[in-house]
């Protein structure tokens, strides 16, 4: 719950008497409503072989809620062909992937 100072006038009744103020209100976040910034979840798989990359991603991106992203970095050679594999034939976005100094980086999208 947040709470959230209330900048709404006093109640008041019929004879314009103050009945009631509101100090704040109290509002529970809807996660999904866009007001949060979505989760993003990080693999460092360098050193890992195929298809052990593969197999990090995907057994974390299950346990992401939709709308999630998950950045992987891998240092594969065969990372390149079986990352972009896996997002396709798995449903997933793959958002970005980029050479980095030590082998490539991924971010993957979990559609909502």
């Amino acid at each position: 719950m947040i709470s959230i100072p209330n900048m709404l006038p006093p109640i008041e009744d019929a004879d314009g008497v103050v009945t009631a103020t509101l100090r704040h209100i109290l509002v529970d976040p809807d996660p999904t409503a866009g007001y949060f910034a979505p989760m993003t979840e990080h693999i460092d798989a360098r050193g890992l072989l195929c298809p052990l990359p593969v197999l990090k991603a995907r057994k974390r991106l299950l346990q992401l809620p939709a709308g999630a992203t998950l950045e992987i970095v891998t240092d594969d050679p065969a990372a390149v062909v079986d990352m972009p594999h896996f997002c396709a034939e798995a449903g997933y976005e793959l958002a970005e992937s980029r050479e980095v100094a030590d082998g490539m980086s991924w971010r993957i999208v979990k559609p909502a």
